[in-house]
């Protein structure tokens, strides 16, 4: 026999927003719900603190230009466990920018720098103006 869903007016899934839930436990004193309509749990009383896609954009950029983990928490003041989820899970994307070099050699040093930082070249593409070498590298990252 299944727990009698009890619609709350009081009390909403973060997730879809629906009032269609079920007390479900209370893990360390505080309530937790499951809602009927899209199957997640959630507690009642938390509060959720959602971040924007800019955020976490600007986050990922700064850590392909090899800014630490650390770094990165406390420039965009965002928890570091959150900015490793982040890095976890969006790391995949890929970003590019654009790097002035003066000579191709240079593309060896820069390859063994983005190595390190645990990010790998994808494409490299040349062009010459006025003398000097412009290199776009589409980065991607490695988490």
């Amino acid at each position: 026999m299944g727990r009698k869903a009890v619609v709350r007016q009081d009390v909403s899934c973060p997730s879809c927003g629906s009032h269609h839930v079920v007390k479900c436990g209370r893990p360390l004193g505080r309530q937790r719900y499951l809602c009927r309509d899209c199957g997640r749990y959630f507690l009642g009383d938390a509060t959720y603190h959602h971040h924007s896609k800019k955020l976490r954009e600007e986050a990922l950029k700064m850590y392909a230009n090899g800014m630490s983990m650390r770094a990165i928490s406390r420039v965009l003041n965002v928890p570091l466990g959150t900015v490793f989820t982040w890095i976890k899970r969006y790391g995949g994307q890929k970003l590019s920018c654009g790097v002035r070099l003066r000579s191709w050699s240079r593309v060896v040093l820069l390859l063994r720098l983005l190595m390190r930082c645990g990010l790998t070249c994808t494409r490299i593409l040349g062009l010459f103006t006025s003398g000097r070498s412009v290199i776009n590298l589409s980065v991607k990252l490695q988490a």
